[in-house]
């Protein structure tokens, strides 16, 4: 089964334990999306014969601009908490990650430093 966005698990491989017993699914059985973040960081420096130096920097953070998907929800809430067996809602992903490093934009800065 491909993991989607509007699918991330099978919902129907989970069935609804009998009455008075506790299910036999393991505890984190569902793995979510992984995350992938590539930054990266240029500096070139340039001596002058009696001016110095001149260094010229730049650093980029999400190069790729990849996308990190949020955990699937259980049936309302992410799988951290309890999961809904058979809920139309579960296994969906409706955001991205939770910290924001993962969930930014590509960004990027330049910097120019004179030492003599």
């Amino acid at each position: 089964m491909p993991r989607t966005q509007t699918q991330w698990f099978d919902r129907t491989a989970f069935a609804t334990p009998a009455s008075g017993h506790w299910g036999n699914a393991g505890r984190g059985i569902i793995e979510g999306p992984g995350y992938i973040i590539f930054s990266l960081g240029l500096q070139k420096t340039v001596h002058l014969e009696r001016l110095g130096a001149i260094t010229v920097v730049a650093s980029f953070h999400n190069v790729l601009n990849h996308t990190n998907l949020g955990e699937p929800t259980g049936g309302g809430t992410p799988l951290g908490g309890q999961t809904t067996v058979n809920n139309v809602n579960g296994g969906t992903i409706t955001g991205t990650a939770i910290f924001p490093p993962a969930g930014s934009a590509r960004t990027g800065q330049m910097g120019l430093r004179w030492s003599w």
